[in-house]
C-alpha cells in the first residue's frame, strides 16, 4: 500500500530509484504552451502519462532498454527521462518538492491537457487505475502535494514543475490549464518572504 511509503518523521517516499539528472537550481517560469512529443521547452521536471504521449515514452524506453512499459515518464531538465511506476513517480515528485522548497525555492506546477490518442495496439494503450490517497490522521503536506500533482497527471496527461520568483507565501501552486482559465491553487503553504507582498500587504524592505 502507498500509505506505508510515507515515513512518520517526514522522510521521502520509499521504493523508488533516484533518477539521473535534475538539480536544485532555479529554472525559469513555465512557458504558456505544453510540449507533447518533444523534449523542449526545458522544464525543471516533467511527469507524463505514457498512454497520452507514447512517442516521448518510447524515447525514454530506447534510452534504457531494460525498462518495461511503465505508465509514467519522469524527466528533469533536458534529460530524455525515465519510465516509472506510479509509486516511483510519486517518490520522484516528493523528493523534488521537499528538496527544492527546503532551499526556499517557490515552485509552480502546470497541467497540460494531452488528448487520448487512438490505441492502435500501442505499448501504452491503457491508462493506469489510480489507487485512492492513503488516509491518515496526520498527513505530511509534502506527500499530499505529490499526490495532487500525480492526480493532475492522471487527469490531464502531463504536469510540468518549475521555479517561480514570485514573492507569494505559497511554496507550491498548481495551475490546471483546462479549468478556470488556468487559475492556480496552493498545494503547499509557507511563510512570507521578506520584502515581498503577502496577501495584499507589502512588507517594507530593509535599507
Amino acid at each position: 500500500m502507498l500509505a506505508t511509503l510515507a515515513v512518520a518523521c517526514g522522510g521521502p517516499l520509499q521504493g523508488a530509484e533516484t533518477p539521473s539528472g535534475g538539480g536544485v537550481g532555479d529554472a525559469g517560469p513555465p512557458p504558456d504552451a505544453p510540449a507533447a512529443t518533444t523534449l523542449s521547452p526545458i522544464h525543471s521536471m516533467t511527469v507524463t502519462l505514457c498512454s497520452r504521449d507514447s512517442k516521448t515514452c518510447q524515447l525514454a524506453q530506447a534510452h534504457d532498454t531494460s525498462a518495461a512499459s511503465l505508465p509514467y515518464r519522469v524527466s528533469f531538465g533536458t534529460g530524455v527521462g525515465t519510465l516509472r511506476s506510479r509509486e516511483q513517480g510519486l517518490a520522484d515528485l516528493y523528493r523534488e518538492i521537499r528538496d527544492r522548497t527546503a532551499f526556499g525555492t517557490r515552485l509552480v506546477g502546470v497541467s497540460h491537457l494531452l488528448e487520448r490518442p487512438a490505441t492502435d495496439g500501442a505499448s501504452w494503450a491503457s491508462e493506469p487505475v489510480a489507487p485512492p490517497r492513503p488516509s491518515s490522521a496526520e498527513h505530511d503536506p509534502v506527500v499530499d502535494a505529490a499526490y495532487s500533482l500525480m492526480e493532475a497527471v492522471d487527469s490531464e496527461g502531463q504536469v510540468t514543475l518549475d521555479a517561480t520568483h514570485s514573492g507569494t507565501t505559497c511554496k507550491l501552486s498548481l495551475a490546471m490549464r483546462s479549468l478556470d482559465g488556468g487559475a492556480g491553487r496552493c498545494l503547499l503553504a509557507g511563510p512570507a518572504r521578506p520584502g515581498h507582498e503577502s496577501e495584499g500587504v507589502r512588507e517594507p524592505r530593509k535599507p
